[in-house]
């Protein structure tokens, strides 16, 4: 399984082995065609609610994946503290062990980018609005 997904779920409380068991005793349970067309019905009408959902949450520009959106919550969260410390007259050389904090760190590691060069895109950012 793709590890990023894994950090999803560990990050979101997700217990992997137990949803995978239940999905797995799920599909196993179901021996007759009966069963199998009420689980269907039933799955039918779940979708055609999970599509509206879908295309509700596309019309408001909800990220397409949960990786995306994390992602993109992210680095707001990295802009809004960023954009704080500027306002504030922090100094640019404190800058420098404000993004090696273990905090922030570990949302380097989560958007994939070293830690100078997501400064360096924070400081463009700044600079540009």
């Amino acid at each position: 399984m793709d590890k990023t997904i894994l950090e999803l779920a560990h990050m979101e409380g997700i217990n992997v082995s137990q949803t995978m068991e239940d999905l797995l005793t799920q599909y196993l349970s179901v021996d007759s065609v009966e069963k199998l067309d009420e689980e269907i019905k039933k799955n039918r009408d779940a979708v055609k609610i999970l599509e509206m959902k879908k295309h509700d949450l596309l019309q408001k520009g909800i990220a397409k994946n949960k990786s995306a959106g994390m992602n993109g919550a992210i680095l707001d969260s990295l802009k809004n503290t960023y954009s704080k410390r500027r306002d504030q007259n922090q100094s640019l050389s404190t800058d420098e062990n404000w993004i090696v904090s273990p905090k922030n760190l570990q949302k380097c590691r989560m958007l994939g980018k070293q830690p100078l060069e997501l400064l360096h895109d924070l400081r463009e950012w700044y600079d540009k609005r």
